[in-house]
C-alpha cells in the first residue's frame, strides 16, 4: 500500500510539472537553468525573480534640425551635385575623342548621369525661406536641363558605303555628311524647390571629327546626299569630307544645344551636347592600265 501511495505521488508531481510547463494550469513556468525539479536553477512561475532584470536601453532622441540647419544642408548638397555634373560632363566631353579605340571607351565609360539631391520637403514648395531665396534660378535651370532627353545627332554619310559591292568608303572620293536627328525639342516648363523655370532648346552646332585628325564644322545639319547622276563626284555643298588614307576610321557627330531659360523674372543660356558615332572602312581603288590586244 506504501509503495502504491509513493508511486501514486510521483505521478501527480509529473502531472502537475508537464500541466504548468504547458499552460494548462496557472502562469507557465519559466526556467532559469539546471534541473527541472527544485533547487538551484528550478523551474519556477512566471513572475518569480530568476536574477535581477535588466532594463532595455530607450534610444536618445535625436535632436530636431532648424529649418536653417537644413537649408544649408541642402545648399551643400546642390553644390557637390553640380560638382560631380561638371565632372560627368567632362567625361562625356572626353568620349567625343574619335581616336579613342573601343577598349579605351569601355575604360572611360562614364556610367550614368548624377542623381540630382532630393529636394527637402520641408522647403519643397517655397523658393525663399524666411526672405531668403533658396538657390538662384541659373542653379535650378542647370538641374533640370540636365533631366531634358536630348537628342543625339545620327551620323549619316553619303554615296553610303552599302551601295557598293566591298561596304567601304573609298580614297580621293567626297563624301557628304548630315545628320538626321532632331534640331529641337518641345518647350518644357517645370519646378524644382520652388522656382518654375520655363526652358527652350534648340542645336546650335553640329560638328564632325575624324579618327584621322579631320574635323568639319557644318551649316546647320548639313545636307543629305540624294543618289542622283548629278552627285556623283560633286561635293557637299556644306558639309563634305574626303580620306585621305585607307584603314579603319571612325567619325564622331557632336551636336552642341542651346537651352534657354526664364524664371522669376531671371533669364539665361547654357550649353549642352551630345554625340554620335559611325567606324568605317576605308578602301583605296587603284587603276591598271592595260595594253590593247595587238592586232595580227
Amino acid at each position: 500500500m506504501r509503495r502504491r501511495r509513493i508511486a501514486l505521488g510521483l505521478v501527480a508531481v509529473i502531472l502537475t510539472t508537464f500541466c504548468l510547463e504547458i499552460g494548462w494550469l496557472g502562469a507557465p513556468s519559466v526556467a532559469c537553468g539546471g534541473s527541472a525539479f527544485g533547487g538551484a536553477g528550478s523551474v519556477v512561475s512566471q513572475g518569480t525573480s530568476c536574477g535581477t532584470p535588466v532594463s532595455p536601453s530607450v534610444p536618445k532622441e535625436k535632436p530636431r534640425r532648424t529649418l536653417e540647419e537644413i537649408v544649408k544642408e541642402y545648399q551643400t548638397a546642390v553644390r557637390e551635385y553640380e560638382a560631380t555634373l561638371d565632372e560627368y560632363d567632362e567625361c562625356q566631353a572626353g568620349l567625343a575623342n574619335p581616336r579613342l579605340t573601343d577598349a579605351a571607351l569601355r575604360m572611360l565609360s562614364c556610367g550614368n548621369p548624377p542623381n540630382e539631391p532630393a529636394v527637402p520637403p520641408e522647403v519643397a514648395n517655397s523658393g525663399f525661406i524666411r526672405g531668403v531665396q533658396l538657390m538662384p534660378p541659373a542653379t535650378a535651370a542647370r538641374i533640370v536641363s540636365a533631366r531634358l532627353n536630348l537628342p543625339s545627332p545620327q551620323v549619316k554619310i553619303g554615296p553610303d558605303p552599302e551601295w557598293n559591292e566591298w561596304n567601304k568608303v573609298f580614297v580621293g572620293h567626297p563624301y557628304w555628311l548630315w545628320s538626321d536627328g532632331a534640331s529641337g525639342v518641345a518647350p518644357v516648363s517645370e519646378s524644382f524647390a520652388g522656382i518654375t523655370l520655363d526652358l527652350k532648346a534648340r542645336l546650335t552646332g553640329l560638328e564632325f571629327q575624324t579618327s584621322s585628325g579631320q574635323t568639319i564644322k557644318c551649316q546647320g545639319s548639313g545636307t543629305p546626299y540624294r543618289r542622283i547622276p548629278s552627285n556623283i563626284g560633286r561635293p557637299s555643298p556644306d558639309c563634305g569630307l574626303e580620306f585621305e588614307n585607307r584603314g579603319d576610321e571612325r567619325i564622331v557627330a557632336v551636336g552642341t544645344w542651346t537651352v534657354t531659360w526664364s524664371a522669376a523674372g531671371d533669364s539665361g543660356s547654357l550649353s549642352l551636347a551630345t554625340q554620335d558615332s559611325l567606324d568605317l572602312d576605308v578602301g583605296e581603288l587603284q587603276t591598271v592600265n592595260v595594253d590593247p590586244p595587238r592586232q595580227r
